[in-house]
């Protein structure tokens, strides 16, 4: 025999292998897949079992319910009623085909295929017939939990000790968005069949959507030490890590759930999203990206492309695809992010009143995100546009649980320069009260309402109080007073200007003088002073 002919042998034996292996996958790993809920690998294993073992009603009713998990309605129907040919006796085939009329809202046609598989056995006796409707019940595209739930109370009457009972119980009350139930019925579920992580996974689940963290990621750590490889738990503990802004475990976590699950468009999707909050957007782009291509009709790929985008710096693409998003998508689908995102894209492309509009309507819907009014006033500010600056800082304000300081002082400066001196007066008056020990405070006062008067013979003086209150505060002791040259500078020389004007020589010299020691070579505080004394000097003589 020559040597091709032995690799050909080596290659037969090997596909023949290969395909009994397939096909000794059982019932048991079909429900393991879906436990997983692998529904595409569900889906291959129990097309191999059906094929292999036709007869078997069982392997037909499971891939039904594969196909329900996968919302092929009428691919379900197809294999359940399959399953009644094989076995006109087995119950499980007629309630999966009631199941396929509940999810078209056909409850009449659903009850006559369930009363047909009550006939075939004592409903009272047979716990089976009680998993298969609530399952039905429950996992339909029109769940009815609270049916399911009555069905299983009935069967506990025939045990107690069946741990399908309680986790579908569990699910039932997890649909009605009763937690504690929910939990109770997994635990019970859990207690009766140790070697399922599913129960403990779903107690994860339910403890996360209630905040509680840490009892949910117990139980998530005691899913996969049960099973190290249920995919589902990885996936729901990286949503815990996502949910307590650990992103980088998130991410770490949730790249071993799609290193254990099948791969789908829904679960790359996830998956970018995760990269997105962990700031890998190149990658995440990546991803949506191919996504695109494969489903354009999926809106959210062109959200999280616009993101992206602006992340990336790429400003052109990301309006364009946040542009599509939002003439596809219904007002009811606008998240306040998508109006950030789509105002910051506008901004970078210059048309800055649609971008200021966009950022407006983001805060207005989530008013966390009032900061970016700061940055919007803060760039109209920048060019000088500070009537509008003003307008974003007072609506930031206005918007914020707690404006801090910095957002007052900010306001007034914008108001300042824009000559609304009584508005910045009033803005600056806010900062003294929020922080009456602060000189700087008192010294935007001061100058604002020097703006408000004349330095000339009818000057009123509206700025005297705060500048004198300026150095009040600002020569508590030598260490505070050498924090502020400059402001005491400006306020004694304005003291010592006005106090002149009024002919109140003595006072002015006076603060002249405590100017001089700040700044001793000014030439101009000393001709004043100069001037003064000559004239005082002048008077004495006459």
């Amino acid at each position: 025999m020559n040597r091709n002919s032995k690799i050909i042998i080596v290659a037969i034996t090997l596909l023949i292998s290969f395909t009994n292996q397939v096909n000794a996958q059982s019932i048991d790993d079909g429900l393991r897949a879906i436990d997983n809920e692998n529904y595409e690998s569900a889906r291959r294993i129990f097309l191999n079992y059906t094929k292999s073992n036709p007869a078997d009603a069982l392997g037909w009713y499971y891939l039904g319910n594969n196909y329900c998990f996968l919302e092929k309605n009428d691919s379900a129907r197809i294999a359940y009623i399959q399953g009644t040919k094989v076995n006109p006796k087995g119950t499980a085939c007629f309630v999966g085909i009631g199941k396929t009329y509940l999810s078209e809202n056909k409850t009449a046609d659903a009850l006559k295929y369930f009363d047909e598989a009550k006939s075939l056995v004592n409903a009272n006796k047979d716990i089976n017939i009680a998993i298969y409707l609530a399952d039905a019940y429950i996992y339909n595209e029109n769940p009815n939990a609270e049916e399911a739930i009555r069905l299983l109370k009935q069967a506990e009457n025939i045990s107690i000790n069946d741990s399908r009972l309680y986790m579908l119980m569990g699910d039932g009350y997890k649909i009605l968005n009763k937690g504690g139930e929910a939990v109770t019925s997994y635990e019970r579920s859990a207690t009766l069949n140790k070697t399922n992580a599913r129960s403990y996974s779903r107690i994860g689940f339910i403890w996360n959507l209630a905040r509680n963290y840490s009892q949910s990621k117990t139980a998530f750590d005691q899913a996969l030490s049960i099973d190290p490889n249920f995919a589902p738990a990885y996936r729901d503990l990286a949503e815990l890590y996502f949910n307590t802004a650990q992103y980088d475990k998130a991410k770490e976590t949730f790249t071993k759930y799609l290193e254990l699950a099948d791969k789908n468009d829904e679960t790359q999707y996830r998956y970018a999203q995760f990269l997105f909050f962990t700031k890998d957007y190149s990658k995440c782009l990546q991803i949506v990206n191919d996504l695109k291509s494969r489903n354009p009709k999926n809106l959210n790929l062109f959200r999280l492309a616009g993101y992206c985008s602006f992340e990336t710096g790429d400003y052109t693409n990301g309006l364009i695809a946040i542009e599509y998003f939002f003439s596809n998508a219904g007002s009811k689908k606008i998240l306040a992010s998508d109006y950030e995102y789509y105002g910051k894209l506008l901004l970078k492309s210059g048309n800055d009143s649609l971008g200021a509009l966009n950022i407006v309507k983001s805060v207005g819907m989530d008013s966390s995100k009032a900061e970016m009014l700061g940055d919007l006033a803060k760039l109209y500010y920048d060019k000088k546009a500070y009537g509008t600056a003003a307008y974003y800082y007072d609506l930031k304000i206005k918007k914020s649980v707690k404006p801090i300081i910095q957002d007052w002082f900010s306001l007034g400066r914008s108001y300042y320069f824009d000559s609304s001196y009584v508005m910045a007066d009033s803005s600056f008056k806010r900062i003294t009260q929020l922080s009456p020990a602060w000189p700087i405070g008192y010294q935007w006062r001061a100058r604002s309402n020097l703006n408000l008067d004349k330095m000339d013979s009818s000057a009123q003086g509206f700025a005297v109080p705060y500048y004198l209150l300026l150095i009040e505060k600002a020569t508590t002791d030598s260490v505070t007073a050498a924090k502020y040259p400059k402001e005491l500078k400006e306020a004694y020389r304005y003291l010592g200007d006005y106090n002149t004007l009024k002919e109140n020589y003595n006072e002015s010299l006076g603060f002249y003088e405590k100017y001089l020691l700040l700044d001793p070579e000014n030439p101009d505080v000393k001709k004043t002073i100069e001037a003064i004394k000559a004239s005082q000097k002048s008077l004495k003589t006459k």
